[in-house]
């Protein structure tokens, strides 16, 4: 009877141990798990770590720009859409993030002239290019949900010509062409949050305040009003889903508002999708 309950203990002993142990291990590496989830995101580093990245972009922007005088009355109203390429580049440590990008594209559109009482319609090709530095601070409250400060720099530069399609209609000067060169600078600054679902795909997000001035040049009205500077408040909204892929390889999608203040009306209105390819080492 004595060596059978002393069987029975050697037997079930290593089984009661771990089976107490099972729910601490299980804790652990749980806990372990989500506590990386943050570093998950291709732009987020490692606590006292290191982050180096690269990525080439593709964007398919629409573009509405709606001007008035000084009395609100329309000048014009036109529409233009295209595609924009280039790439971007980003460094992190710890909870910093420095990240810049270049884009650059082709726009093609209309607009509606109302500078007279002969409205008149105009085809317009443009080239866009955008160049964007942010830095960005995370601050790591959650496993899943991590909101972040953002500020940094912002220019755009549309070059544009338009050309009179509307019969007997002609700009000052009897030209049926006008040429145009708009500059936009603005300093940033915002709020977002990163939300990592799982170690495969999460979400951003920010809104932004752009803080704009602005150069620009018109070929046809010259120094008869066509030229000069100003500046104002514009704002921007981002939104980004990423997938991790295989070896540092990452996949993201989202969208991105503008607003920017103009120099007869309030804004000149932007709204892009995109896609980015990109590579993140992380050490």
């Amino acid at each position: 009877m004595r060596l059978t309950i002393i069987a029975a203990a050697l037997l079930l002993g290593p089984r009661a141990t771990a089976s107490a142990a099972s729910p601490y291990e299980w804790s652990a590496t749980k806990r372990v798990i989500e506590e990386e989830l943050v570093v998950m995101d291709p732009t987020v580093a490692g606590k006292s770590k290191w982050l180096l990245g690269a990525s080439l972009e593709g964007w398919h922007i629409s573009q509405k720009v709606d001007t008035v005088d000084q009395q609100d009355n329309p000048l014009s109203s036109g529409r233009t859409s295209g595609n924009l390429s280039g790439g971007g580049i980003v460094i992190g440590y710890s909870n910093l993030t420095f990240q810049y990008a270049h884009r650059k594209g082709r726009v093609t559109g209309t607009t509606t002239q109302s500078l007279t009482n002969r409205p008149f319609e105009t085809r317009d090709v443009g080239v866009q290019t955008e160049d964007e530095a942010t830095l960005r601070y995370l601050f790591r409250l959650d496993n899943h949900f991590n909101p972040y400060l953002i500020a940094g720099y912002n220019r755009i530069s549309f070059a544009e010509s338009a050309d009179i399609t509307t019969p007997n209609r002609f700009y000052t000067g009897g030209t049926t062409h006008d040429a145009t060169v708009m500059i936009h600078s603005s300093a940033l600054i915002g709020i977002g949050l990163v939300f990592a679902v799982n170690r495969h795909f999460g979400v951003r997000g920010d809104g932004r305040v752009l803080i704009s001035s602005f150069r620009y040049w018109d070929s046809t009205l010259g120094a008869a009003g066509g030229n000069g500077t100003g500046h104002g408040v514009g704002s921007a909204v981002t939104a980004t889903a990423y997938v991790n892929l295989i070896q540092g390889f990452n996949l993201q999608v989202g969208g991105k508002f503008q607003g920017l203040p103009g120099p007869s009306g309030p804004t000149r209105v932007r709204w892009g999708s995109f896609a980015t390819l990109g590579y993140s080492f992380k050490f």
